[in-house]
């Protein structure tokens, strides 16, 4: 008994041990990806009790070929998914954007990176100043900010490559 537990026990290690990255589609895939965001440029202002400011922002989708041949002709599109929030709104009331868009790339060269750029889209934020309240007890401050990307590359038609996180988004 105890030595067919060992063996399930090994068939388990070995299982994990085979298993396929979060960000890779099919196992004969060598397109890795990554995501980084760029520093952003934001300003501030002040109009009465409000304090307001707003950050364009632009992420950088990073391919890796880890191949020993070149990528060709790959298509990459991507979603962005931006959580807005108003002022005087109670919480929950949130609501989800997407900012979506598309990239070719002609070439990766094997064992070599490149890097796409998403489109620029703005972040808000604004705070009621010292005392001040709504009086439907709605939020006094508000804060746009990304709650996640969804990332494809396609080549030829078929699905070589997916990023997600978090991993959630899958189900939304």
């Amino acid at each position: 008994m105890k030595k067919s537990m060992m063996k399930v026990a090994i068939a388990c290690v070995a299982a994990l041990m085979v298993t396929v990255p979060a960000e890779t589609v099919a196992a004969d895939s060598n397109i890795v990806i990554g995501w980084q965001k760029k520093v952003p440029e934001g300003k501030a202002v002040k109009h009465g009790d409000t304090f307001s400011g707003s950050e364009d922002c632009v992420y950088t989708i990073t391919l890796s070929n880890n191949a020993f041949k070149d990528a060709t002709k790959l298509d990459v599109e991507y979603d962005v998914f931006v959580e807005r929030q108003k002022m005087a709104e109670k919480a929950g009331s949130e609501h989800i954007e997407h900012v979506k868009g598309k990239a070719t790339v002609e070439n990766i060269t094997a064992m070599k990176k490149v890097t796409v750029d998403t489109t620029k889209f703005t972040l808000h934020r604004s705070t009621l100043g010292p005392g001040t309240y709504f009086t439907n007890g709605g939020n006094r401050s508000a804060k746009d900010s990304v709650k996640g990307v969804w990332i494809r590359v396609m080549q030829e038609g078929k699905l070589v490559a997916e990023y997600i996180n978090p991993s959630t988004l899958k189900t939304k």
